[in-house]
């Protein structure tokens, strides 16, 4: 428990940049390029899983181009290149700009950090689950207390912690979307009912060995 509780237009002489942060999908993407003599570019497909045709205009200030690519057009993780045509009027030249997609806008972490944080997440599954069991063997027996109750919280706090952090350093959908199905769960399994268990045992726990004792009121 206390191992769980502890631990990313050579001709026209346009300059492409060559490393971008990564982007966060579903969110507006926006990249610039800078050409000495190119007086205009244009955004015209971009490359993913397949092509896609934009055909954007790209916003002059000085030398440097921009565009802005609609959140619309980036609902997909991994990479994606964008290819752009710049002009001077007389000869035309093409380059490209490849951005790796992320759920989070972060860069994707180390195998190590994934394998690492899985197993402590297993363990505190583990933990949850023999939590599950002995919460319901003491509601039966009418005996939760204050400990056993601060335990349940605890854990699921955990769990909304991984997520947080899941969700902030790792970006994986895939983790992401068994963490919300267990906060989920864990709503009622880790909230819910130890708080019906703690009620029953002050109540009717207490009133029954009260009349153990012979003290009926």
């Amino acid at each position: 428990m206390k191992l769980i509780w502890a631990l990313m237009l050579g001709i026209l002489l346009i300059s492409f940049a060559s490393a971008y942060a990564p982007k966060e999908v579903n969110q507006n993407l926006s990249f610039s390029i800078t050409s000495n003599n190119a007086t205009a570019c244009n955004v015209t497909t971009m490359e993913n899983e397949e092509v896609t045709i934009l055909n954007i205009p790209m916003t002059k200030t000085a030398q440097t181009f921009y565009v802005t690519i609609d959140a619309g057009n980036i609902t997909q993780t991994g990479e994606h290149c964008f290819n752009v045509e710049c002009s001077d009027g007389i000869s035309k030249t093409t380059g490209e700009e490849c951005f790796d997609i992320t759920s989070n806008g972060k860069e994707k972490p180390s195998g190590a950090v994934i394998t690492i944080f899985i197993i402590l997440f297993l363990l505190l599954l583990g933990f949850m689950t023999y939590l599950i069991i002995y919460s319901f063997g003491h509601a039966l027996s009418l005996d939760f207390d204050i400990i056993d109750l601060a335990w349940n919280y605890g854990g699921f706090f955990v769990i909304l912690g991984m997520s947080l952090f899941e969700k902030t350093y790792l970006g994986n959908s895939d983790i992401q979307n068994f963490l919300n199905v267990v906060i989920d769960v864990g709503i009622f399994t880790s909230i819910v009912a130890p708080t019906i268990y703690f009620i029953l045992t002050l109540t009717i726990g207490t009133w029954m060995k009260k009349r153990v004792k012979g003290v009926d009121f």
